[in-house]
């Protein structure tokens, strides 16, 4: 079985304490091996809100028979970009097959790139 977990972050500011930015592209997808738990009474639960832990809401959204159908209603849900998972990328391990965000999330974050780099390319003159 394959579980759908869907977190967003509903906290007061957009920035984490780091200094990156959280905003629109903090809110993501992911297939996992493991159902979610809530935050308060560590219930699993397949269909529900799991709780708010760290300015993090997290939400149990279905279980899969294959990773294949987890993948269709992710994409049915809006989440069409496939996103690298870190080893720390949050508190709880769940086992996560995947994590997918938004094609505007997605935009976000090309745009802060080519922000970044802009002005170090050959077509900029300087006078």
């Amino acid at each position: 079985m394959f579980y759908l977990i869907e977190r967003k972050y509903v906290g007061p500011d957009d920035k984490t304490s780091d200094g990156s930015i959280i905003g629109d592209t903090w809110h993501v997808m992911q297939i996992c091996y493991t159902p979610g738990r809530t935050n308060q009474n560590d219930e699993e639960l397949t269909t529900s809100w799991l709780g708010t832990t760290n300015d993090w809401s997290t939400y149990a959204r279905g279980e899969y028979d294959t990773v294949e159908d987890a993948r269709r209603a992710v994409h049915e849900a809006g989440f069409t970009v496939e996103q690298t998972v870190g080893d720390d990328e949050f508190d709880d391990n769940m086992d996560i097959v995947e994590q997918w965000i938004t094609e505007a999330a997605s935009r976000v974050q090309v745009d802060a790139a080519e922000w970044l780099i802009g002005g170090l390319g050959e077509d900029e003159t300087r006078e």
